[in-house]
C-alpha cells in the first residue's frame, strides 16, 4: 500500500476539504449547484430544492451568511433548512450541520442545466415575498402582497380561499370526498393543521401540514407555497393505520374498501366553465358534466404494456376524444378566474380522472370506475382461478392495512380566462419533470457525508469499471444495454414497458407503480433499488436517475412499507417482503429483507418529510427486535442488514440509539463466533450439518466495518481480522488456468468445515458482495492486499457476471463477456434481484481504489 495509514490519510484529505466558513471577501463560494430541467419548456423563476452535504471539519452550526448566487453572481432570495447534523439530531444546534436543504427559484432553459452557487456572504440577505399568519381557525399564506391562500385548520377543505392579484379564484371552500363500499361518506375529521416549515416574514417558501381521519382511514396533506407564485404543490397521502393482518389468525385483516376518492375545488365565475386539455378546449354548460378518464386493459400483445393504456374525454357520457396516455394536466376557467391542475404521474398511477360539473373541478385520485388490486390470497398466483378473486376488490378499491399512497399535484391559480392547450401541455411537462439540483459528484465524496464508502462516476481507464458503469446506465437508457439477438436492447425502461421477463406483468397502476416484477411476483425493491437509483443521480448528475429514483422511493416510502399503528402486529414499520403477487403478500416483512438507505437518500436529496417519517418508523421496527437478539439461526445476513440499517440511520438522522444498538449487534455476532471456535464465521444453527453462506458473512462484515468506520470503535477489529482471513483463505476460490482459458475466480455459495462431509456449491455472481467486503476490509485495516483481493473479485464478476463457473473464459476477449442487459439469460425472472445486488456491491471498491490511485 502507498502509505502505512491510508485510512488516516483518507480522513485527513476529507477534513482538509471540509466546509470552511470564511468572510474574507463579500462572497465566498462553497459549492456549485447544478440545476437540471428535464422538461421541454423553459423554466422561469421555478422553485427548486437541493440537498447539500457539509463537511464536518471547521464546523458550521447555523445558516447565517449562507447565500445562493445566480450564474452571474447575483445573490437571490433563498431558504435553508437543516436536514441532518453530524453525530446528533437535526434540532440539536450544538452539532455541526451535515445536510442542508437549499431552496430558491431558478431560471433554466428547456432540457438544459444552469449552475448556481452556494456561497457565504456578509451582504444583507435578499428577501422573499412570502409571509404567513395563523389563528385558531385558519392558516393564511401570502406569496405576494395581493396573492394569498387560506387553509382551514379545523375542516378539510383543500383550499378555503384562494386570491390571486386581488381576485378570488375559488367560489367556496373545496372538499375531500371519500365514499366507502357500503355507500357511507364520512366527513373528514382534521386532527392537526400546522405551519411545518416557515422562516418568518418575507421568506422564500413555507409548508403547511394537515392530518386527519376519514372514517377508519387517515390522511396527510402537505401544501408547499412559494414566494411570488400563485401555484401550490399539494401532496395528498391516504393512510390505513390498521394492521395488515393477513398473516395472522389473531389479528383482524385490516383492508378497507371504497368506491372513490375525489378532491373537489369550486372555481369562481359561475356554473358554466371552460376546460382545456393538452389538445383542445371545451365549454361545460351549467347542468352538464365533462369527464376525462385514464384507464388500462391488456391488449393481445402481452409484451407491450404501454399499448394497453387509454383515456377518454366525454360529455354526459358521450365520448368526444380519446387517446393512449394522457399528460395529466387540465385547466378549468371562467372568464375571470381559473386553475390549472397537474397530477404527477397521472397515467402511470391509473385509474385517474378529472370531472367538471356546475363550476366545480373534481380531481379523481381514485375514480369510481376503478377497482383492485384483485387479491386472491397469500400464496395465490393470478393466472390460476382458485382461490377466487376477492369479490369486494373486483368492484371496489381494496386498501390494505398498513398501506400508504401519496399523490402529488400542482394547483396553479390565475385570475384570467382559459389557458391554451399549449400552456396546459407545458404545465403537465413541468409537473412530470420538476427542477432538480445536485452538487458536483466529488463534493459528496469529499465531505464524507454519504452513509457509506462512495464515489462518483469518472472516466475510468479500467475496462471492468467501464462495464460497471453500464449497469447504471441501463437503469435509465435502453440503448446502453447490450443487444440481444431476439429482443434487442433491454434496459429497465423497456423491461417495464414490455411487462417484465416474459410479458404480462403490470408495473403501472396506483398500487404497482414504482415496484418491479420478478419471478416471485413483485420484488419490493429488494437490495434497496431506490438507493442505487438515487445514488446514480448523485454519481452522474444525470436527471434521468433523479426522475426514476423519486418514483421508486415514493413506492418504497408508501405502499412498500407496513405503516400499521396496531401494536399487535410486531412487524409494523418493516419493508414489505420481496415475494408475493400482491407486493409482499407471501410472508410478513423480515429483518433479512429490510433496507432504509433509499428512504434516507430521498430525504437528504429532496427534503421529503414523508421519507424521513417512514425511515424513523422503519428503524423502530429494527429496534423492537435488534441485532443483539440474533440467536445464530438462518444466516448472518439477518444481523448484517439490521446493523447496516442502524448505521445508515445514525449517519443521516443522528439518533445515538441507532449506533449503540449497531455496536451491540456486532458484539452478539462476536460472542457466537467465539463460541464456535473463533474462526471468523458463524455456522447456521438451523441446518444439519451446520453450514454457512459466505455471501451472508459478507453482508455482516460490511455492516460491521461501517459501524467501525462510523463510530471509530476498534473493539471488533479482531473479529473483522478473523473474518477477512477466512474470506481470503477459504471463501474465495481463485481462478485456474491461463488468462485466455480460465475457470474464473468464484466464491463458495454455501460452505461447512470439511469434517462435516458437506459438499458446497460455488458462484461467480456472488463475487459482488465479496468484492465490497474486501474493499471495506482494506479501508479498516489499511491493507492493500485486501484491495487486491477485492480487485480480483471485481475484475472477474464485472466481465462474467452470468458465467456458470464450470466453463473456461477468456479475459482478453470482450466478445466472451456476459451481456449487460436487464434481461440476462441466467435465471430468467431474477433480473431485478441480480442487478439490484450488483449495483450496491461496488462503491467501496471504487472508492478505495480512487484513493490508492491518488485521485481523491
Amino acid at each position: 500500500m502507498r502509505s502505512s495509514r491510508p485510512a488516516a490519510r483518507l480522513y485527513a484529505t476529507i477534513a482538509a476539504l471540509g466546509f470552511v466558513a470564511s468572510f474574507a471577501s463579500s462572497q465566498t463560494p462553497i459549492v456549485p449547484l447544478k440545476i437540471s430541467n428535464g422538461a421541454a419548456v423553459a423554466r422561469t423563476q421555478e422553485p427548486v430544492s437541493v440537498g447539500v452535504p457539509i463537511g464536518k471539519v471547521t464546523p458550521f452550526y447555523a445558516t447565517y451568511g449562507a447565500r445562493v448566487l445566480t450564474p452571474g453572481g447575483v445573490e437571490i432570495p433563498a431558504q435553508f433548512k437543516v436536514l441532518s447534523r453530524w453525530d446528533g439530531m437535526r434540532d440539536d444546534a450544538t452539532k455541526p450541520i451535515k445536510w442542508l436543504l437549499v431552496s430558491f427559484k431558478a431560471d433554466v432553459a428547456a432540457n438544459a442545466t444552469a449552475t448556481y452557487q452556494l456561497a457565504l456572504s456578509a451582504n444583507p440577505n435578499p428577501q422573499g415575498t412570502l409571509w404567513a399568519a395563523q389563528d385558531m381557525q385558519t392558516i393564511q399564506v401570502w406569496t405576494s402582497a395581493n396573492t394569498w391562500f387560506k387553509i382551514d385548520r379545523l375542516v378539510c377543505t383543500l383550499f378555503k380561499e384562494a386570491v390571486v392579484d386581488g381576485a378570488s379564484v375559488i367560489s367556496t371552500p373545496g372538499s375531500c370526498e371519500l365514499v366507502f363500499a357500503d355507500g357511507t361518506e364520512p366527513e373528514p375529521w382534521v386532527m392537526s393543521t400546522d405551519l411545518e416549515e416557515y422562516y418568518g416574514y418575507l421568506s422564500t417558501r413555507c409548508v403547511v401540514r394537515q392530518r386527519g381521519m376519514i372514517g377508519p382511514l387517515g390522511f396527510t396533506i402537505r401544501y408547499t407555497f412559494y414566494a411570488g407564485r400563485s401555484s401550490v404543490d399539494v401532496d395528498f397521502r391516504l393512510e390505513n393505520p390498521a394492521a395488515y393482518g393477513l398473516f395472522s389468525t389473531t389479528i383482524p385483516d385490516g383492508q378497507k374498501y371504497f368506491r372513490r376518492l375525489h378532491l373537489n375545488l369550486p372555481v369562481a365565475g359561475g356554473a358554466a366553465q371552460t376546460v382545456t386539455t393538452d389538445a383542445a378546449q371545451r365549454t361545460v354548460a351549467a347542468g352538464s358534466q365533462w369527464t376525462l378518464s385514464q384507464d388500462f386493459a391488456w391488449t393481445s400483445n402481452a409484451l407491450d404494456a404501454l399499448a394497453g393504456f387509454s383515456w377518454q374525454e366525454s360529455t354526459l357520457g358521450d365520448v368526444i376524444a380519446s387517446g393512449n396516455r394522457y399528460s395529466g394536466a387540465l385547466d378549468v376557467s371562467s372568464p375571470t378566474a381559473g386553475v390549472t391542475v397537474a397530477v404527477d404521474r397521472f397515467w402511470e398511477n391509473f385509474p385517474k380522472a378529472y370531472e367538471v360539473q356546475n363550476g366545480s373541478l373534481a380531481v379523481c385520485l381514485w375514480p369510481e370506475f376503478g377497482e383492485g388490486p384483485l387479491y386472491q390470497g397469500q400464496y395465490a398466483v393470478p393466472w390460476i382461478s382458485t382461490p377466487p378473486v376477492d369479490a369486494s376488490a373486483a368492484t371496489h378499491y381494496r386498501f390494505e392495512g398498513g398501506r400508504h399512497k401519496t399523490h402529488r399535484m400542482t394547483f396553479d391559480f390565475h385570475p384570467t380566462g382559459p389557458r391554451t392547450a399549449l400552456q396546459v401541455a407545458e404545465a403537465a411537462d413541468r409537473a412530470r419533470n420538476p427542477l432538480a439540483g445536485c452538487c458536483p459528484g466529488a463534493w459528496y465524496r469529499q465531505t464524507w457525508a454519504m452513509h457509506s464508502l462512495w464515489t462518483e462516476r469518472s472516466v475510468w481507464g479500467n475496462a471492468a469499471y467501464q462495464r460497471y458503469e453500464k449497469f447504471y446506465d441501463i437503469l435509465v437508457d435502453d440503448n446502453a444495454a447490450d443487444d440481444l439477438s431476439s429482443i434487442g436492447k433491454v434496459g429497465l425502461p423497456k423491461f417495464m414497458a414490455r411487462g417484465g421477463t416474459n410479458g404480462g406483468w403490470q408495473m403501472y397502476g396506483w398500487d404497482n407503480f414504482g415496484d418491479i416484477s420478478w419471478a416471485d411476483g413483485y420484488c419490493g425493491l429488494h437490495y434497496d433499488f431506490a438507493e442505487s437509483m438515487l445514488s446514480g443521480y448523485l454519481r452522474t448528475g444525470d436527471y434521468r436517475f433523479f426522475r426514476m429514483g423519486v418514483d421508486l422511493a415514493a413506492y418504497r416510502r408508501d405502499y412498500g412499507q407496513n405503516h400499521s399503528t396496531n401494536v399487535a402486529e410486531t412487524w409494523r414499520g418493516a419493508q414489505f417482503y420481496e415475494k408475493g403477487w400482491w407486493h409482499g403478500s407471501y410472508v410478513q416483512g423480515q429483518s433479512s429483507h429490510n433496507w432504509v438507505a433509499g428512504l434516507l437518500m430521498h430525504y437528504v436529496i429532496t427534503g421529503d418529510e414523508f421519507s424521513r417519517e417512514a425511515a424513523i418508523e422503519n428503524l423502530a421496527f429494527t429496534l423492537r427486535d435488534p441485532p443483539k437478539n440474533w440467536n445464530g439461526y438462518w444466516g448472518s445476513r439477518i444481523p448484517g442488514w439490521q446493523i447496516n440499517c442502524l448505521v445508515d440511520g445514525y449517519n443521516v438522522l443522528g439518533n445515538p440509539v441507532y449506533l449503540t444498538e449497531a455496536g451491540l449487534g456486532v458484539n452478539k455476532y462476536q460472542i457466537l463466533e467465539q463460541s464456535q471456535g473463533g474462526n471468523g464465521y458463524v455456522l447456521n444453527l438451523g441446518t444439519n450439518p451446520q453450514t454457512m453462506k459466505p455471501w451472508m458473512e459478507n453482508i455482516f462484515f460490511i455492516a460491521a466495518a461501517k459501524y467501525a468506520l462510523t463510530s471509530g470503535d476498534p473493539t471488533y477489529n479482531g473479529l473483522l481480522d478473523r473474518m477477512r482471513l477466512f474470506f481470503r483463505n477459504v471463501a474465495i476460490i481463485p481462478g485456474t488456468g491461463p488468462i485466455t482459458a480460465q475457470i474464473p475466480t468464484q466464491v463458495w455459495y454455501e460452505w461447512a468445515p470439511p469434517s462435516s462431509g458437506f459438499v458446497g456449491t460455488k458462484s461467480v455472481h456472488l463475487l459482488w458482495p465479496m468484492a465490497e467486503a474486501m474493499a471495506y476490509s482494506a479501508a479498516v485495516f489499511q491493507d492493500v492486499t485486501d484491495q487486491n483481493w477485492a480487485s480480483l473479485c471485481f475484475e472477474t464478476v464485472c466481465r462474467f457476471w452470468q458465467a456458470s463457473g464450470t466453463t473456461a473464459v477468456d479475459f482478453t476477449a470482450p466478445t466472451t463477456y456476459s451481456k449487460i442487459t436487464f434481461k440476462p439469460a441466467m435465471y430468467p425472472g431474477t433480473e431485478s434481484k441480480a442487478i439490484a445486488n450488483l449495483l450496491r456491491w461496488a462503491p467501496a471498491h471504487l472508492t478505495v481504489q480512487r484513493f490508492l490511485d491518488g485521485q481523491w
